[in-house]
């Protein structure tokens, strides 16, 4: 499990981007209830890293 936070900026910017859906089945937000998990494409154990901007 990751250690590092995801900013309220940017957990806001990936939720406009991908229109409050979940990038898997496509469901929006607002019909599944609680909000939406955000994971790196990368994981930070193999290197990836949490940025400020998209």
């Amino acid at each position: 499990m990751s250690n590092s936070h995801i900013s309220a900026k940017l957990r806001q910017q990936v939720a406009e981007q991908s229109r409050y859906r979940c990038c898997y089945c496509q469901s929006q937000q607002r019909f599944i209830g609680i909000l939406l998990t955000v994971d790196r494409i990368i994981p930070e154990s193999l290197g990836g890293a949490t940025k400020g901007t998209l």
